[in-house]
């Protein structure tokens, strides 16, 4: 259930994150943590959308394992409600591949399912091959297939040549483009639930016994070091590769809040993997120096608007619609640090008026900066009934001076007046 929820939450900024530019501006706390040894960085606070920490995020780098994280949203996608399908493996998929890899064999027959598991639980790039040519029929379709859904998802500076992260000239990614593709990844149940595994045995197949596949995101799993390993980690995707260093993409969720850190291009050396270390670090940072504040309250009173033809109260109270609650560094004085300006749709609005009616947008703005960091609309806080008598009085009014209505009253006037002197004339002979 917990992941479930957890996956509700991508799913709900996901817009929010793809109408963003490549980069938003955010509100960082003091003290963060030295991201010296790596490359690029982009922590979001998964609920609001707000970016905590950035660092070169528009930086195109190897992508390494992280694009087996658009190979596992294809798979689902296309295998949706049928990943019990039997694949085979073709000698194409496997052929020559380097890197990670469960041996699968020319013929060997599994299902989708397994695979998915194989490649995003153990990074497995044959897997990763196979489940394309299942996908699209061939490498190449499918890798066309997934430039075209990364620009679906608003990353501009995003290029894959393979589904399986090795290497090569011309794939390159972003932090921030990887953390558009991992929220969205992450709001597919399967794959969310799958990349928390610590671990996954796969059926024996025609051909091989069962496989017991360890996670290689060393936040999730002991396996190989027990160093690393955090119970708030809920996934999504570790690895490195030559070019690109040690990549991680981090879910987490410590019961209050929940986080999403991209670490592209981070060092290694015979002791530490940096890309955990400054994860781990970003997040410990991250839940002790940022929490909600209430800058803007449904029971805020904000004006008064005239309401004409009403029957009572000749005047209706506007309330913002939501609670403008915003995340924000501890550090961040609500009363000092941001201003509130609203602006009302009309001036004076006309009976009836219903509870909730849109008439305005009160806006919260970061005093130092000028930027917009939260608005909801402004609606009435209650009904405004119309007088009937108000009401038909008006339309008597508005009849009366319509132009058409003065014409002919005009008109009425002048015959009137030629009768009244043809009459005169008459009594006068």
């Amino acid at each position: 259930m917990k992941k479930r929820l957890f996956s509700l939450f991508f799913a709900a900024v996901l817009a929010f994150l793809c109408s963003l530019p490549s980069f938003a501006a955010y509100l960082e706390a003091p003290n963060a943590p030295d991201t010296g040894y790596t490359r690029a960085v982009m922590m979001y606070h998964l609920e609001s959308g707000t970016v905590l920490y950035a660092k070169n995020p528009d930086t195109r780098l190897y992508p390494a394992s992280t694009v087996k994280l658009m190979t596992a949203i294809l798979t689902a996608e296309h295998f949706a409600g049928a990943l019990d399908t039997t694949v085979t493996v073709s000698s194409s998929a496997v052929r020559g591949v380097v890197g990670n890899y469960i041996e699968l064999s020319a013929g060997e027959r599994t299902t989708v399912e397994a695979l998915l598991c194989a490649m995003v639980i153990g990074g497995a790039n044959d897997a990763a091959n196979v489940l394309a040519e299942a996908v699209s029929g061939s490498i190449p379709d499918f890798v066309a297939l997934m430039n075209e859904r990364a620009l679906e998802l608003g990353c501009e500076n995003t290029n894959y040549v393979n589904p399986t992260g090795v290497d090569e000239e011309g794939v390159y990614s972003t932090a921030a483009d990887t953390a558009r593709i991992a929220m969205y990844a992450a709001s597919i149940d399967i794959i969310a639930t799958i990349a928390g595994e610590r671990s996954y045995v796969m059926p024996a197949t025609n051909v091989a016994p069962e496989r017991t596949i360890r996670n290689r995101n060393y936040f999730i799993s002991t396996a190989i070091t027990a160093k690393y390993r955090r119970r708030d980690v809920t996934g999504l995707n570790a690895g490195s590769s030559m070019g690109g260093g040690a990549s991680l993409v981090a879910t987490s969720d410590d019961g209050s809040f929940t986080y999403l850190c991209v670490i592209l291009g981070a060092s290694t050396d015979s002791e530490n993997v940096y890309s955990y270390i400054i994860a781990s670090d970003l997040l410990d940072w991250a839940y002790r120096s940022y929490n909600y504040s209430a800058a803007v309250s449904r029971s805020d009173l904000i004006c008064e608007v005239p309401v004409r033809l009403a029957s009572g109260a000749d005047y209706v109270v506007l309330a913002p619609a939501d609670d403008i609650d915003l995340f924000l560094p501890n550090n961040f004085n609500i009363s000092t640090d941001v201003r509130v300006d609203y602006v009302v749709e009309n001036e004076v609005l006309t009976a009836p008026v219903e509870k909730g009616q849109k008439n305005g947008v009160i806006t919260v703005y970061d005093r130092t900066s000028g930027e917009i960091i939260g608005s909801t609309d402004l609606v009435a806080v209650s009904n405004v009934d119309r007088s009937e008598f108000k009401y038909r009085l008006n339309q008597l009014k508005e009849l009366l001076i319509r132009p058409l209505t003065l014409a002919a009253a005009a008109a009425f006037g002048v015959v009137a007046f030629i009768a009244i002197i043809v009459t005169a004339h008459r009594r006068a002979h």
